[in-house]
């Protein structure tokens, strides 16, 4: 007893003698970084910022381009240099071709690994293989599919847009896009998941990408002591075993013990390979793996096996790794790039005109045609630049000792990771236009090799870059084709991102708006109060007259009710609306703007709120904070009866449907007019086109 507990002691003080001389790896090289705690090393740092990536933005503002951190007490070398990136991603990559290893991720031949996680001449093979499935001809073949996706999109952005006029979260129906897709392409599948939330399959994706309890404690386990891996990796199998057999055996154990997502999206796929075996037929991405493969042979270890094939365990965990890759990743850049083209109307315009100059509606692109949209290419990338998706999973482990300059001799086992962010906001590798705005012009000029890495860099990048850029591709110009994207007023201003496997939104909800906005006749004061207050809904008016119902109850009261806590700032404060036009019968186009009145085409003026004091500005932005009309006619507006009160916009309402929500300045109102508001004209002259009502 007394030898056994003594010789745990041993064990322990060497082990704990061996973390303290890790700690030294980065301090006998002379690379600086942040000061690890014992056992822990950095990681308290990522709990408190909860963004792995951010934390290693913030040490590299601090400690340079180059550093070293510690995850428990294994050394990380962190590298935004782009020229010794490039150095370990491409030209010196025969000794940097694995990736790291992560806790709880299996490397066993036996049972067969996927291409993220194979290393050396494994990797090789199965990247060998695989590539041509992603091929120019490959991916033309699965455009139509892609096609036939987006149409169930925008039938389901149409329901949504009736049903939830507020505003709705469009990352959702992004993601059941993107799952329909990958069952389509991987196993030539057709299913209703676009109208099934609770699809398993969906589900199960998705927590996948959730951190749960059990696997977050033994995945800490395997960060802190990662010598015993296999321990760790052991426990971690065992406990679903455990599970499952509960989840079989207890009375309502399905319902009350959760499987794991991970093992029965593998258990599903192999359904499918089975069911594939016994009938070959099919053009999809199973289909072409499986011509690849050595049927009768299930690991690499086995005689016979030829190196130019695939194992039955390696197309099962490839499967599994592209249906959850490109289910999140996908869904993820169409979720950014809305958030872009809701925040950036100018953008978001420039983009559509682009789109509309090169695709009519009823044209179907193929994949060289796609590739030719050199502005959309544009505005992806500067969206993944900005908002980067897998920045924490691009990195490297060194497989032999190598010299590279500026860094020094790298032994093997050295793990690297680089700091996306630092690259993608370097204003040396992306001026001169500051790289906090949103500019995809930056892209039309050469820069660094690895001064962009969303998809990875060098022959390690993603293998299916060019079928999710298509994919993405295509689903913007469908969307851009009929709407545009605004951002709901229920939805915070700033983008709220969860880090895990992936940085991506906590929700998205934009409310797609198009020109078919219903107009509405004698609209009851109840309905236009609930479109207009509570549904945040335009509302145009054909028939505003002194009769109208709700014309009673729209007066300057409704304005002096916004300052019931300081009534005295209400009615002193010298507000008034002025107009842009400063003379009607003098202002130049005056007799156009006649004559299309006389005839029948109904035009007003643009009235907007001046000379008011901060306070009260603050207050009526808040309160017109979108848009409806209730212009009767231009001798009514004269009249002063309505007015259309707007700041910063001046287009024809031939445009309505690409204003500007989000900017503070556009707010847009009509109010009975009163002599409490003076209205002025306004001097010089400055628009020529006017809204136009028809």
């Amino acid at each position: 007893m007394i030898v056994t507990l003594l010789l745990i002691i041993i064990i322990l003080v060497l082990y704990l003698v061996h973390i303290y001389r890790c700690y030294s790896f980065f301090k006998c090289q002379g690379i600086d970084g942040p000061r690890p705690t014992f056992f822990l090393g950095n990681v308290e740092d990522f709990a408190r910022t909860k963004r792995i990536s951010i934390s290693i933005q913030n040490w590299t503002k601090k400690y340079g381009r180059i550093y070293g951190y510690f995850e428990g007490h294994t050394p990380v070398l962190v590298i935004s240099e782009p020229d010794i990136l490039d150095k370990i991603f491409r030209r010196c990559f025969s000794k940097f071709h694995s990736r790291r290893q992560f806790p709880l991720e299996e490397r066993s031949t036996t049972k067969g690994v996927h291409l993220f996680s194979a290393t050396g001449n494994e990797w090789r093979r199965q990247r060998r293989i695989i590539n041509p499935t992603f091929s120019r001809v490959k991916i033309q073949r699965m455009l139509p599919i892609i096609n036939d996706c987006i149409t169930n999109l925008m039938t389901k952005l149409e329901e949504s847009i009736k049903t939830e006029p507020a505003g709705f979260d469009i990352y959702k129906l992004y993601k059941s896009l993107t799952m329909e897709l990958i069952w389509r392409c991987c196993f030539g599948i057709k299913t209703d998941m676009q109208n099934d939330p609770n699809n398993p399959y969906l589900i199960r994706s998705q927590q996948v990408f959730a951190r749960e309890n059990s696997t977050y404690l033994t995945t800490l386990l395997g960060i802190f002591i990662p010598e015993l891996q296999p321990c760790w990796l052991f426990i971690h199998c065992w406990f679903n075993n455990i599970k499952a057999k509960l989840r079989e055996y207890l009375p309502m154990g399905d319902k009350l013990i959760a499987d794991d997502p991970s093992e029965w999206l593998k258990e599903n796929v192999q359904y499918f390979i089975d069911n594939r075996l016994q009938n070959s037929n099919g053009t999809d991405l199973l289909h072409l793996m499986l011509d690849a493969t050595e049927r009768n042979i299930n690991n690499t270890n086995q005689e016979n096996f030829n190196t130019h094939l695939l194992t039955l365990n390696e197309v099962k965990q490839n499967i599994y790794l592209f249906m959850i890759a490109g289910y999140e990743t996908a869904s993820t850049a169409l979720a950014y790039v809305t958030h872009i083209l809701a925040t950036h109307p100018e953008e978001q315009k420039k983009l559509q005109d682009y789109i509309d100059s090169y695709v009519s509606s009823d044209t179907i692109l193929d994949y060289d045609a796609l590739n030719k949209m050199q502005y959309l290419d544009w505005f992806i990338r500067e969206t993944l630049r900005m908002y980067p998706i897998t920045p924490i999973i691009i990195n490297r482990q060194c497989s032999e000792k190598i010299d590279i300059p500026g860094l020094g001799s790298i032994a093997p086992g050295t793990k690297f990771t680089l700091d996306m962010y630092s690259l993608h906001y370097d204003n040396e590798l992306w001026g001169p236009v500051d790289t906090k705005i949103f500019y995809p012009e930056r892209f039309a000029t050469e820069r660094h090799p690895l001064a962009w890495v969303a998809f990875g860099a060098g022959p390690r990048n993603c293998v299916g870059m060019k079928f999710a850029l298509s994919e993405i591709k295509i689903a913007i110009i469908r969307l851009l084709q009929k709407y545009t994207i605004v951002p709901s007023t229920l939805a915070n201003e700033d983008l709220e991102l969860v880090e895990l496997v992936t940085i991506a939104p906590k929700q998205l909800k934009k409310c797609a708006n198009t020109t078919e906005i219903v107009r509405q006749s004698n609209i009851t004061f109840f309905n236009f109060t609930k479109s207009i207050y509570l549904n945040h809904l335009p509302v145009i008016i054909d028939d505003a007259t002194e009769t109208w119902p709700a014309m009673k109850e729209l007066t300057i009261n409704k304005l002096f009710q916004l300052f019931i806590e300081d009534p005295v700032l209400a009615e002193n404060d010298l507000c008034y609306f002025e107009t842009n036009i400063r003379n009607y019968n003098q202002v130049g186009g005056a007799d156009r703007l006649f004559n299309d009145y006389i005839n029948g085409n109904r035009r007003s003026f643009i009235v907007q709120w001046n000379n008011c004091k901060r306070e009260t500005l603050k207050v009526i932005r808040s309160y017109y904070n979108k848009p409806y009309f209730l212009p009767p006619s231009v001798a009514q507006t004269l009249m002063g009866n309505w007015f259309l009160v707007s700041a910063g916009f001046h287009k024809g309402i031939d445009y309505l449907h690409k204003i500007p929500l989000n900017y503070d300045w556009v707010w847009l109102a009509q109010i009975q007019g009163s002599s409490l508001i003076e209205l002025r004209p306004k001097y010089p002259w400055r628009f020529n086109y006017l809204f136009t009502f028809v």
